[in-house]
Protein backbone atom coordinates (compact mmCIF):
# COMPACT_ATOMS: atom_id res chain seq x y z
CA UNK A 1 0.00 0.00 0.00
CA UNK A 2 1.50 3.28 -1.00
CA UNK A 3 0.76 6.36 0.97
CA UNK A 4 -1.45 8.27 -0.93
CA UNK A 5 -4.27 5.28 -0.24
CA UNK A 6 -2.99 5.22 3.50
CA UNK A 7 -3.54 8.98 3.19
CA UNK A 8 -6.98 8.35 1.43
CA UNK A 9 -8.30 5.83 3.99
CA UNK A 10 -7.42 7.97 6.74
CA UNK A 11 -9.18 11.06 5.44
CA UNK A 12 -12.39 8.96 4.40
CA UNK A 13 -12.55 7.24 7.91
CA UNK A 14 -11.88 10.09 9.75
CA UNK A 15 -14.90 11.90 7.62
CA UNK A 16 -17.17 8.61 8.78
CA UNK A 17 -15.87 8.88 12.43
CA UNK A 18 -17.01 12.79 12.59
CA UNK A 19 -20.57 11.69 10.86
CA UNK A 20 -21.13 9.30 13.34
CA UNK A 21 -20.29 11.25 16.51
CA UNK A 22 -22.62 13.89 15.43
CA UNK A 23 -25.19 11.08 14.73
CA UNK A 24 -24.44 9.87 18.07
CA UNK A 25 -24.85 13.25 19.97
CA UNK A 26 -28.07 13.44 18.33
CA UNK A 27 -29.59 10.47 19.50
CA UNK A 28 -28.07 10.10 22.62
CA UNK A 29 -30.47 13.20 23.40
CA UNK A 30 -33.73 11.00 22.05
CA UNK A 31 -34.43 8.71 25.34
CA UNK A 32 -33.17 5.34 27.33
CA UNK A 33 -33.76 3.79 24.60
CA UNK A 34 -31.91 5.37 22.15
CA UNK A 35 -29.19 6.34 25.00
CA UNK A 36 -28.42 2.32 24.03
CA UNK A 37 -27.64 3.31 20.30
CA UNK A 38 -25.70 6.37 21.30
CA UNK A 39 -23.20 4.25 23.25
CA UNK A 40 -22.66 1.84 20.14
CA UNK A 41 -21.84 4.96 18.50
CA UNK A 42 -19.67 6.05 20.82
CA UNK A 43 -17.95 2.54 21.13
CA UNK A 44 -17.72 2.74 17.20
CA UNK A 45 -15.74 5.88 17.37
CA UNK A 46 -13.12 4.21 19.83
CA UNK A 47 -12.75 1.16 17.57
CA UNK A 48 -12.25 4.02 14.82
CA UNK A 49 -9.41 5.95 16.65
CA UNK A 50 -7.75 2.69 18.46
CA UNK A 51 -7.79 1.34 14.78
CA UNK A 52 -5.99 4.25 13.44
CA UNK A 53 -3.49 4.62 16.08
CA UNK A 54 -2.73 0.77 15.32
CA UNK A 55 -2.01 1.15 11.41
CA UNK A 56 0.33 4.47 12.23
CA UNK A 57 2.27 3.08 15.22
CA UNK A 58 5.57 0.86 15.10
CA UNK A 59 5.47 0.23 19.03
CA UNK A 60 4.38 -3.38 20.09
CA UNK A 61 3.33 -2.10 22.95
CA UNK A 62 0.90 0.79 21.74
CA UNK A 63 -0.12 -1.89 18.96
CA UNK A 64 -0.80 -4.54 21.90
CA UNK A 65 -3.13 -1.80 23.61
CA UNK A 66 -4.61 -0.09 20.97
CA UNK A 67 -5.66 -3.67 20.12
CA UNK A 68 -7.26 -4.55 23.25
CA UNK A 69 -9.09 -1.31 23.22
CA UNK A 70 -10.29 -1.67 20.16
CA UNK A 71 -11.62 -5.68 20.80
CA UNK A 72 -12.83 -4.16 24.18
CA UNK A 73 -14.64 -1.54 22.40
CA UNK A 74 -16.41 -4.00 19.92
CA UNK A 75 -17.49 -6.53 22.67
CA UNK A 76 -19.05 -3.52 24.43
CA UNK A 77 -20.57 -1.47 21.17
CA UNK A 78 -22.43 -4.88 19.83
CA UNK A 79 -23.87 -5.20 23.40
CA UNK A 80 -25.08 -1.50 23.54
CA UNK A 81 -26.73 -2.57 20.17
CA UNK A 82 -27.66 -5.42 20.85
CA UNK A 83 -29.31 -4.22 24.25
CA UNK A 84 -30.98 -0.99 21.88
CA UNK A 85 -32.64 -3.67 19.71
CA UNK A 86 -33.71 -5.53 22.60
CA UNK A 87 -35.48 -2.48 24.16
CA UNK A 88 -36.67 -1.15 20.84
CA UNK A 89 -38.77 -3.90 19.51
CA UNK A 90 -40.14 -3.94 23.65
CA UNK A 91 -39.05 -7.18 24.29
CA UNK A 92 -37.99 -6.85 28.20
CA UNK A 93 -40.95 -8.63 29.81
CA UNK A 94 -39.67 -12.08 28.45
CA UNK A 95 -38.15 -13.90 31.22
CA UNK A 96 -35.88 -15.77 28.97
CA UNK A 97 -34.66 -12.91 27.19
CA UNK A 98 -33.64 -11.34 30.97
CA UNK A 99 -31.73 -13.87 31.50
CA UNK A 100 -30.26 -14.20 28.59
CA UNK A 101 -29.13 -9.84 28.60
CA UNK A 102 -27.63 -11.13 32.09
CA UNK A 103 -25.61 -13.72 30.22
CA UNK A 104 -24.40 -11.30 27.63
CA UNK A 105 -23.16 -8.65 29.69
CA UNK A 106 -21.43 -11.44 32.15
CA UNK A 107 -19.35 -12.74 29.01
CA UNK A 108 -18.85 -9.41 27.70
CA UNK A 109 -17.46 -8.56 31.10
CA UNK A 110 -15.34 -11.54 31.54
CA UNK A 111 -13.72 -10.37 27.96
CA UNK A 112 -12.88 -7.22 28.70
CA UNK A 113 -11.24 -8.17 31.90
CA UNK A 114 -8.91 -10.95 29.62
CA UNK A 115 -8.51 -8.37 26.99
CA UNK A 116 -7.26 -5.84 29.93
CA UNK A 117 -4.57 -8.32 30.82
CA UNK A 118 -3.59 -9.49 27.00
CA UNK A 119 -0.88 -6.59 26.84
CA UNK A 120 0.85 -7.83 29.70
CA UNK A 121 0.73 -11.77 29.67
CA UNK A 122 -0.56 -12.61 25.54
CA UNK A 123 -3.18 -14.55 26.74
CA UNK A 124 -5.22 -13.70 23.87
CA UNK A 125 -3.09 -12.73 20.45
CA UNK A 126 1.11 -11.88 20.35
CA UNK A 127 2.53 -9.11 18.84
CA UNK A 128 5.49 -8.92 16.90
CA UNK A 129 7.79 -6.38 14.95
CA UNK A 130 6.76 -6.94 10.91
CA UNK A 131 9.82 -8.09 8.83
CA UNK A 132 9.92 -6.28 6.54
CA UNK A 133 8.11 -3.56 7.17
CA UNK A 134 5.17 -2.62 5.47
CA UNK A 135 3.68 0.90 5.11
CA UNK A 136 0.41 -0.74 6.43
CA UNK A 137 1.65 -1.92 9.78
CA UNK A 138 5.26 -2.10 11.11
CA UNK A 139 3.54 -4.66 13.76
CA UNK A 140 1.43 -8.23 13.64
CA UNK A 141 -0.17 -10.15 15.30
CA UNK A 142 -1.35 -13.78 16.16
CA UNK A 143 -4.55 -14.99 17.62
CA UNK A 144 -3.58 -18.39 18.27
CA UNK A 145 -4.75 -18.78 22.07
CA UNK A 146 -8.31 -20.28 23.03
CA UNK A 147 -9.43 -16.91 24.26
CA UNK A 148 -9.17 -14.93 21.29
CA UNK A 149 -11.82 -17.66 19.72
CA UNK A 150 -14.21 -17.14 23.27
CA UNK A 151 -13.96 -13.44 22.10
CA UNK A 152 -14.91 -13.90 18.42
CA UNK A 153 -17.70 -16.26 19.70
CA UNK A 154 -19.47 -13.54 22.27
CA UNK A 155 -19.04 -10.75 19.17
CA UNK A 156 -20.58 -13.63 17.12
CA UNK A 157 -23.14 -14.15 19.23
CA UNK A 158 -23.87 -10.37 19.84
CA UNK A 159 -24.13 -9.76 15.97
Amino acid sequence: MNTTVLYIFLAVTLFFMLVNVWTTGKVLRRGPTAKWLGLSGVFAVVCVISYIVTVLTDSVRVFAWMTSIHLIAVAIGLYCAWKFSYLYVRLENFRILKVISRILITLVSVDVIVLLVNPFKSIVLEFALRTPESLYSKVIYAAQHPLYYMHMAIAYLLI
